[in-house]
């Protein structure tokens, strides 16, 4: 780095709220090419809408590489309204989903859409509380 080159220190956010996307018991398993394409369009349709997340991965040693989504994101901004939508198609997709959210001060989990709503009220109350509004 040269002098007229400014050095910047990113440090990391911390997440508002995990994620977990529960697949059902007649899923194809999580690291299925089918189940993995279905990861994958959610994770498009976070990015679609603005919404920054992690998400959490196997990765395994091998000459021909691999690896797979676990379906457990770690969310670090954008719109809750938004991230329900998503949870909504994510579980009407395939019965028996659920997902499962958690921050610092609740763990809840959701199975339908009237379960999501709820979960959303409790995401935008504790987002407004931490945020002193």
């Amino acid at each position: 780095m040269n002098e007229n080159q400014a050095s910047e220190i990113v440090t990391p956010r911390e997440p508002e709220f995990s994620l977990v996307l529960v697949r059902a018991s007649d899923d194809p398993q999580t690291h299925s090419d089918e189940y993995q394409a279905e990861l994958k369009i959610f994770m498009q349709s976070l990015k679609a809408n603005g919404i920054e997340f992690r998400a959490r991965s196997v990765m395994m040693e091998s000459a021909t590489g691999g690896g797979f989504n676990l379906g457990e994101f770690s969310i670090l901004a954008g719109s809750v309204a938004s991230l329900a939508g998503l949870l909504r198609m994510w579980v009407k997709a395939k019965y028996g989903r659920k997902v499962k959210l958690k921050t610092k001060d609740f763990s809840a989990e959701a199975m339908n859409a009237e379960e999501i709503e709820k979960l959303v009220k409790l995401v935008e109350k504790h987002k407004k509380k931490r945020d002193g509004k």
